[in-house]
């Protein structure tokens, strides 16, 4: 069954509840990853380093690869061109970080 292009925070939320393998790329800058990440989430700003690295978090082929960025505008547009390079596996964060805060992680600190 194909990956969608996006996931919403709920079903984020809900694949790390159940503990279902994914690999969280954060595409955002450094300085705003520095203030609030998804837990577990690995930052590459670059899609450069994340092409460098792709095979191995898909090297299984049974989990997801979701990008995450401040609104998912990026995310979405770093999906498709991974997808434009064959990876199919990836999907990107619907409302990227600042849906998780408004939905899930009320607590986390949230930034224009």
């Amino acid at each position: 069954m194909p990956i969608p292009l996006e996931i919403s925070a709920s079903d984020l939320a809900r694949r790390i509840d159940k503990g279902l393998r994914h690999t969280l790329i954060d595409v955002r800058h450094p300085k705003e990853f520095a203030i609030c990440q998804i837990p577990d989430s690995l930052n590459f700003f670059e899609i450069e380093d994340i092409l460098d690295r792709i095979g191995y978090w898909l090297r299984d082929g049974e989990h997801p690869v979701i990008i995450v960025s401040h609104h998912g505008k990026r995310a979405r547009e770093m999906v498709n061109d991974l997808r434009d390079y064959g990876y199919q596996s990836v999907c990107s964060l619907a409302g990227g970080i600042d849906a998780w805060a408004h939905e899930i992680e009320r607590s986390m600190t949230r930034y224009d």
